[in-house]
């Protein structure tokens, strides 16, 4: 994995979402909403990322898996911030909340094929003062505080099509569970109810999106995908508006597959 530099690790980190003022933690105060397009930067790594994607063929490019799947259940709350020098260990100022969630698999549309899922939806940020753990009760209060507002919790026995990533490919373990093993949104909508019709309706908090993105079908996203198998996807296009772009004969113009995207 390419060696990163410390500020962009902090910023990695200092970026997922909000955070509260507890009773041991300090108060931080990030933006609750972006519209910002996903891009291939290799300088960006988040998870739950807030980053909004401008179409279907953007969520899917960059993700590792596409899952259809129901929440089964709730696992641990683990710390997902890391520490800039030692990503093996946690970072000393900030607690990044992360509540993980076990999926079954139904369906995989794209990667592997395993039959559960650990998914991890990021649910708060704490700064920690004096290197000082939060107590439960700081965890408690911002996950409340941010609820509904800059996240809203998955539910239980609910058909969902997953669009994830792998939170780090460089494999360390993150309070017991190895990071290549937990998957978090590749961007804003990462996940889509699926409905009785087949219909699918986005998951987010976020305005502004793309109106195409509401108005898919489990049918039409095999079809998207299967158009991506063939073809090159390619940054920037406006495939809403152009689902399916002439490919160009000059290979000058194609986009290079080189550009590292965490």
């Amino acid at each position: 994995m390419k060696k990163i530099n410390k500020f962009t690790r902090w910023i990695t980190f200092l970026i997922l979402f909000t955070a509260s003022a507890c009773s041991n933690s300090t108060t931080i105060t990030l933006p609750t909403e972006q519209s910002t397009t996903l891009t291939p930067d290799s300088t960006i790594q988040r998870i739950s990322s807030q980053l909004a994607a401008s179409s279907i063929q953007e969520l899917a490019h960059y993700s590792d898996i596409i899952a259809i799947g129901q929440v089964v259940s709730k696992e641990q709350i683990i710390n997902t911030a890391r520490d800039p020098d030692h990503p093996t260990q946690p970072d000393p100022r900030f607690f990044s909340i992360n509540q993980v969630y076990q999926v079954k698999v139904e369906n995989i549309l794209k990667g592997g094929a395993p039959k559960t899922l650990l998914v991890a939806q990021n649910q708060g940020l704490l700064a920690i003062p004096s290197n000082t753990k939060p107590t439960s009760t700081d965890v408690e209060s911002e996950i409340r505080r941010n609820e509904n507002i800059t996240f809203v919790p998955l539910s239980m026995n609910i058909r969902y099509l997953f669009f994830l990533r792998i939170l780090d490919k460089a494999g360390y373990d993150i309070d017991g569970i190895k990071s290549t093993e937990l998957y978090a949104g590749v961007a804003e909508p990462w996940r889509f109810r699926v409905n009785p019709d087949g219909s699918l309706t986005p998951e987010t908090l976020l305005s502004g999106l793309n109106p195409c993105l509401s108005q898919q079908t489990l049918a039409s996203i095999e079809a998207i995908l299967t158009d991506l198998d063939q073809n090159a996807f390619i940054p920037g296009y406006n495939y809403c508006n152009n689902p399916y772009p002439l490919p160009s004969t000059d290979s000058s113009e194609q986009p290079s597959e080189s550009i590292p995207y965490p």
